[in-house]
This record gives structure tokens, sequence and C-alpha cells, in this order.
């Protein structure tokens, strides 16, 4: 193992101990999940996507209509600049 390697190790279980020091413990990760918590994670995930995906529809709609406005918006600026170019 590499100098770079060892102190990495060497500085990830000194922040582990003093970790455990403080009185937080790890979670024991050896437990096998039940098939409902797996179905509790999957209905959990999907609910995310879709919300995710729904939100992504919204953005775009409301970006779409910011350009629109600024669009607009410089239209107008434009014309009074012309106008009072006349003027």
């Amino acid at each position: 193992m590499e100098l770079g390697e060892r102190v990495r190790v060497a500085c990830n279980e000194a922040d582990l101990r003093m970790i455990s020091e403080m009185g937080v413990k790890a979670r024991d990760r050896n437990n096998a999940r039940t098939p409902t918590e797996k179905l509790k994670t999957a209905v959990s995930m999907v609910k995310a996507i879709v919300r995710m995906q729904r939100m992504g529809r919204e953005w775009k709609k409301t970006t779409k209509l910011g350009e629109g406005l600024k669009r607009a918006k410089n239209e107008v600026i434009k014309r009074r600049e012309r106008e009072s170019l006349k003027a």
C-alpha cells in the first residue's frame, strides 16, 4: 500500500474512533432487509421519480413562459426607443 493510501486509511480510522467516542453508533449493515422493507423502498423510489418528472415538466413550462415574457419586454423596450428617436 502506498503512503497516500495508508494516510487516508489512518485518517478514516481516527475519524471513526472519534465519532464512536462521541456516542454515535454505526448502523449494522449485516441485517437482511425484509421483503416489506424492500417494497417500501421501491414504492418510495417510484414516488420520487414521478415527482421529479412532474417538477421537471412544470419547470420547463415556467422557463418557456419566462423566455416569452423576456422577449416581449425586449420588444416593448425597442419599440419605445424607436418612438423616442422619432419624436
